[in-house]
């Protein structure tokens, strides 16, 4: 599994805080990683993630992290419904 982040510069013009909404959002998807993948262990699969950071503000790490682990179970239920 590959993922890429991104934060718009539109909405945060300084690099400084670019950098760090992608550094919260890295490390709120490396803890969360390892549950989906062994939810999927059993099936060969390639995913490619682009997660794109939309709030107009900086948020918490725990915001972060809980949006991180919705994506992760929305795409859970996705790929179930995908298997035969």
């Amino acid at each position: 599994m590959e993922a890429a982040f991104s934060v718009p510069r539109k909405k945060f013009r300084k690099a400084v805080r670019r950098n760090r909404i992608k550094r919260l959002m890295r490390e709120a998807y490396r803890r969360e990683k390892e549950a989906f993948k062994q939810h999927f262990s059993f099936q060969p699969r390639v995913v490619y993630l682009l997660i794109i950071y939309t709030p107009r503000k900086e948020l918490p790490f725990s915001a972060v992290r809980s949006g991180m682990q919705k994506m992760f179970d929305k795409l859970k239920n996705s790929l179930a419904e995908e298997t035969p």
